[in-house]
């Protein structure tokens, strides 16, 4: 009887045990899946930041790329447009120099031009003269003399008030193809006493070469009345028509 109790009751105590360790299992199982679940829970949102994290790298890394894409293009368009502003630079900066070069080509041009003209003008002149003067006998020259000394005087004494004439003028000298008479010298003197604050000395030279004519002195004004003079002005006259 006593046993079957004992028996009865450890079967009990058994039934008991596996009730309360099934209880404290279940339990303990309840809580690990509810830690693990929440755990699970907690990988998710971490999983699914992670991933909102990632697109968000995504989307700043393909707005650098597109970023720093514009920025080369607009880069290399603002160098393809240096370069062409250059180009135009040396190109424009090379035609000015081609310009001036030219320019100053031409106007070396003109200068020589100019120089060979005034050269032959002179030459002409010279050889002129000295066909001049084998061409024309002495008489004729004589007159053609006269008539330009007159001449001379009458010009010189209506302009001589205007002329730049040195102050210092101490000598006049006058140069003259034939021998001037008493008569012309006189009126030379008294055109120059006019000028002159101190008495000038006047001195006569007569010089053939000039074939016909006269050449005053003031100083450093020189004052032609010679014929190759007035074939000189006349040759400009007619270029100049």
């Amino acid at each position: 009887m006593i046993i079957g109790a004992l028996v009865l009751f450890f079967i009990l105590m058994f039934f008991l045990f596996v009730f309360i360790f099934k209880k404290v299992i279940n339990k303990n199982i309840s809580s690990a899946v509810s830690h693990l679940d929440k755990i699970n829970q907690d990988y998710l949102k971490k999983q699914e930041e992670a991933e909102k994290k990632l697109e968000e790298a995504e989307r700043i890394y393909q707005e650098k790329v597109s970023q720093a894409k514009e920025e080369a293009l607009s880069l290399r368009e603002e160098i393809l447009k240096q370069t062409e502003r250059e180009k135009e630079e040396i190109i424009n900066k090379a035609k000015e120099q081609a310009k001036e070069i030219i320019s100053q080509a031409e106007k070396t041009r003109r200068m020589l031009i100019t120089e060979i003209e005034q050269r032959i003008s002179k030459e002409a002149v010279k050889k002129a003269g000295q066909l001049l003067g084998e061409a024309l006998s002495e008489n004729i020259r004589k007159i053609i003399h006269n008539n330009l000394v007159k001449e001379f005087i009458e010009g010189l004494s209506k302009k001589i008030g205007s002329l730049d004439i040195p102050q210092d003028l101490s000598e006049v000298k006058v140069r003259s193809s034939f021998e001037l008479t008493s008569e012309e010298k006189d009126s030379f003197i008294r055109i120059f006493q006019k000028i002159s604050s101190q008495e000038a000395e006047v001195v006569f030279e007569k010089d053939s070469k000039l074939i016909a004519g006269v050449i005053v002195a003031l100083g450093s004004l020189i004052i032609d009345g010679s014929l190759q003079f007035k074939i000189r002005e006349r040759i400009k006259e007619l270029e100049g028509e």
